[in-house]
C-alpha cells in the first residue's frame, strides 16, 4: 500500500466544518467528509473531521482552502490534512484537522478540496465559527505626510484621531503620535516609516532629538491580504503579531502598495495603506488607513 503525506498551509480565518459538500463524479474525484459541528472563535481546539476522495484514475494532487460564504478567501488559519492513497491512488482516505484561532470571525465559511485525477474537482463543505461579533472597521480618508525636510506638510501621524503634526507640534502632543514619514538616507536607503522613540534616538534628525516622551509604536508589514478585505476588528487584530512588530526595531522601509499594520499609543490597531511615496526628504507620501 502506498502512502501519501498531504499537507497545506491557508491563509484563512479559523474555522470548522458541518454538513457535506457534492461534486459532480464525471467532472473528476469525487469527494465525500464527515461533519463535525460548531466550533467557538478563538477557543484554540482543533477538531477532525474525515472522508474519501476517490477516482477513476490515480489521484495525483489535493489542495485544501477556505473561503466566505461568498467564495472571498479569508486569512489566516492552517489547515493541516493527511492522506493515505491506497487501489492504485485511485482512492484516499482523509484526515482534516481544524482549528478555530484567536482572530477568528464569526459567520459562514466553506472548506474546499480539489483534488485532481486527470481533471479538476471542487467540492465545498460549509461550515459555521460561532463566537463575538465582530465590529466593522472605520477607513480614513487620504492623508498626505511631508518627510521631514518638507516646509509645509508634517511628517507624524496620531492614528488614534487622524492628526497631521509638524515636529513641534508632534513633541508637544508627547506620546500621541504613532508614526512618523519621512525618506532616510541611511542604509538601506529610502522611504521609511519611524516610531517616535526611534526618531529621537537614531534617525539623526535633529528636529526629534529633543522630543521628551515619544512612543515606542511598535509595526510591521503584512502580505496575504487586501487593504478592502479587511473589514472587522476581529480581522485586523489578527493581522498584528508582536514578535514581527517588535523586529522592525522602530524602522521601517516602505513602498507604494505596502500595508502596514500599527498598535497606537491608545492600544487600538489600524492598518494603513501606502498609497505613493517620496524620491528624497522634501517630498511627501499619500496613505490611507482603516481601524
Amino acid at each position: 500500500m502506498l502512502k501519501k503525506i498531504l499537507t497545506a498551509s491557508v491563509t484563512a480565518f479559523s474555522l470548522f466544518v458541518v454538513g457535506c459538500g457534492t461534486t459532480d463524479p464525471t467532472s473528476g474525484p469525487s469527494v465525500t467528509l464527515d461533519a463535525i459541528g460548531t466550533l467557538a472563535a478563538g477557543s484554540g481546539a482543533e477538531k477532525t473531521v474525515t472522508g474519501k476522495i476517490e477516482a477513476d484514475e490515480a489521484i495525483t494532487s489535493v489542495s485544501y482552502s477556505i473561503v466566505t460564504a461568498t467564495d472571498a478567501a479569508v486569512a489566516p488559519t492552517i489547515i493541516s490534512a493527511t492522506g493515505t492513497a491506497a487501489d492504485n491512488n485511485k482512492k484516499l482516505d482523509i484526515t482534516v484537522k481544524v482549528q478555530a484561532l484567536a482572530g477568528a470571525v464569526a459567520g459562514e465559511y466553506k472548506l474546499q478540496i480539489k483534488a485532481t485525477a486527470g481533471v479538476e474537482s471542487t467540492t465545498s463543505f460549509p461550515f459555521t465559527v460561532t463566537g463575538a461579533a465582530a465590529n466593522p472597521v472605520t477607513p480614513s480618508e487620504v492623508i498626505t505626510l511631508g518627510a521631514h525636510e518638507n516646509a509645509d506638510l508634517g511628517s507624524s501621524l496620531d492614528l488614534d484621531n487622524g492628526t497631521v503634526m509638524k515636529s513641534a507640534a508632534a513633541k508637544a502632543a508627547g506620546t500621541a503620535a504613532d508614526i512618523i514619514y519621512t525618506y532616510s538616507s541611511k542604509a538601506p536607503a529610502g522611504p521609511v516609516l519611524l516610531s517616535p522613540a526611534y526618531a529621537k534616538a537614531s534617525s539623526g534628525i535633529s528636529a526629534f532629538s529633543d522630543w521628551a516622551t515619544p512612543f515606542d509604536t511598535k509595526y510591521h508589514k503584512v502580505t496575504g491580504v487586501t487593504y478592502e478585505s479587511i473589514t472587522t476588528d476581529v480581522a485586523l487584530k489578527a493581522l498584528y503579531s508582536e514578535t514581527a512588530a517588535t523586529a522592525t526595531a522602530g524602522r521601517l522601509n516602505v513602498a507604494a502598495g505596502d500595508l502596514v499594520v500599527v498598535l497606537t499609543s491608545e492600544g487600538k490597531y489600524a492598518l494603513m495603506n501606502i498609497l505613493t511615496v517620496s524620491a528624497d526628504a522634501t517630498g511627501s507620501a499619500t496613505i490611507k488607513y482603516a481601524k
